[in-house]
């Protein structure tokens, strides 16, 4: 598994065709794809589990933890556009581990763009494998980029813990290929919460850098989530974490 992880990473840094470009996009919410007919994008995501800050404010013994660059939630990812606005797509999680498979589409529109998609979840759990589904719907928009604002909202829901979830993602570009990004992802289950932060909200906030057919994503969280259906499952209280992501399209 680490040989294959390694491949894709290789595969990833080769210099791409500067005429490449991507859609905007976020680190776990998704969005409107605007991605051509017959194009890919693969992808190596990497959410460090070691805080670099928790309940009792910056972590102790940081220079024990590589100062919050050590443990790992590895993924990679991989996405195939049929037809503009329609794909399939594939992630493979270390963690758990647990794989997903479906299918994404977009409607174009004015204004606010619809989207949807469907996956099914094998997930290692107690050492046997549970399957479940998520499936999620939302909207984005680039109408509001001449006040440097792009917004992606979303609803999600995840039948391996039964949560509901709601995402508001915001993209501020201050060039053609650089935008600062941030997201928040309340949350909820059918168990009983104890309503700690934690409990039913994720967010993350970094920067997004495109160029020669690469993206580059370096974002600071409460968990350690590389995925939407990750980021649902909720993250230790009061906890930040460094998480990367790097995708190549072809």
């Amino acid at each position: 598994m680490k040989q294959i992880f390694g491949s894709l990473a290789a595969i990833l840094m080769v210099s791409g065709s500067p005429a490449l470009a991507f859609e905007e996009s976020f680190f776990t919410v998704p969005s409107p794809n605007t991605l051509d007919a017959k194009t890919s994008v693969a992808g190596i995501a990497h959410g460090f589990s070691t805080k670099v800050v928790d309940t009792e404010g910056i972590a102790k013994h940081l220079d024990q933890n590589n100062f919050g660059f050590s443990g790992a939630n590895v993924g990679a990812s991989y996405r195939y556009n049929f037809v503009k606005g329609m794909d399939a797509h594939a992630f493979v999680g270390l963690r758990s581990p647990e794989v997903t498979a479906g299918a994404g589409i977009t409607v174009p529109m004015t204004g606010f763009a619809p989207f949807a998609g469907f996956d099914g979840v094998v997930q290692r759990d107690s050492g046997k494998y549970r399957k479940s589904f998520f499936g999620y719907v939302g909207a984005g928009s680039d109408a509001l980029e001449s006040w440097h604002l792009i917004p992606s909202v979303a609803f999600a829901y995840d039948s391996y813990d039964k949560n509901f979830g709601a995402a508001l993602a915001l993209a501020v570009p201050f060039t053609e290929e650089s935008s600062l990004v941030a997201e928040v992802i309340p949350h909820f289950t059918q168990e009983p919460l104890n309503f700690a932060l934690g409990d039913f909200l994720t967010w993350s906030a970094g920067y997004r850098y495109s160029t020669g057919g690469h993206q580059f994503f370096f974002v600071v969280s409460d968990s350690p989530a590389v995925t939407f259906r990750q980021a649902l499952q909720g993250a230790p209280n009061g906890s930040m974490n460094f998480a990367f992501r790097i995708t190549r399209l072809f």
